[in-house]
């Protein structure tokens, strides 16, 4: 049991709370062999397996405001904080007035897989209202050349196109430094159906040539 848990136990006011937060400890290690086993399934294919053909379209997108939270996340709790932070940002967009002008996105800056922590921007693109820049909760983003492949499956199984999409950039393309974004087409949100899932991976990038499909 980890000291942070062991404290939480060896403070708590009462046996009720003691036994909760010992119970707490086995369902925490339930959740970490889960992700530990999709990580390990998850290596096992992309070593396994010969990377997908996908296709890549290259695309310059201009800078955008939108309706965003930010938070530095570790890469083990990233599932449960994407949840949480969509809901927070679909229900706060009508209370603020403002006009959704794309799908539900988000940002996963390069310390975020190299260190599995980094802050996380999860946002709505966004248009209408009065002085949208100003509103609370919008964020202005920069603009972004980048190289994108389209994700349809399980998230589970989304390192299969982050592979198939860094080798491509890294044989055929100058990548950049920069944040991952990731597009959500259809999501848990749309569809219940794993199949039907839709995510966009784009890749920033240096164009040497305008904007096309390749």
């Amino acid at each position: 049991m980890p000291l942070e848990e062991i404290r939480v136990v060896l403070a708590a006011p009462d046996t009720a709370a003691r036994n909760a937060g010992i119970a707490a400890h086995p369902r925490h290690m339930e959740r970490h062999l889960e992700q530990t086993r999709a990580t390990v399934a998850s290596l096992r294919r992309l070593l396994e397996e010969p990377p997908p053909t996908i296709a890549v379209e290259y695309r310059s997108i201009p800078p955008a405001h939108v309706f965003g939270l930010r938070s530095r996340v570790a890469m083990d709790d990233v599932g449960q904080w994407w949840g949480a932070a969509f809901d927070q940002l679909h229900e706060a967009l009508t209370i603020a007035g403002l006009q959704r002008s794309g799908p539900d996105s988000a940002l996963y800056p390069a310390e975020f897989f190299q260190a599995g922590l980094g802050e996380v921007t999860a946002f709505i693109p966004v248009t209408g209202g009065p002085g949208p820049s100003r509103q609370p909760g919008v964020l202005e983003l920069p603009g972004a050349e980048l190289a994108v492949a389209v994700h349809r499956g399980a998230f589970d199984d989304l390192d299969t196109t982050y592979g198939a999409l860094g080798g491509f950039v890294t044989e055929r393309a100058i990548g950049v430094d920069g944040p991952i974004r990731e597009n959500y087409m259809v999501s848990a949100y749309d569809t219940a159906d794993e199949a039907r899932h839709q995510t966009e991976v784009c890749w920033p990038e240096f164009l040497t040539a305008p904007a096309a499909s390749r």
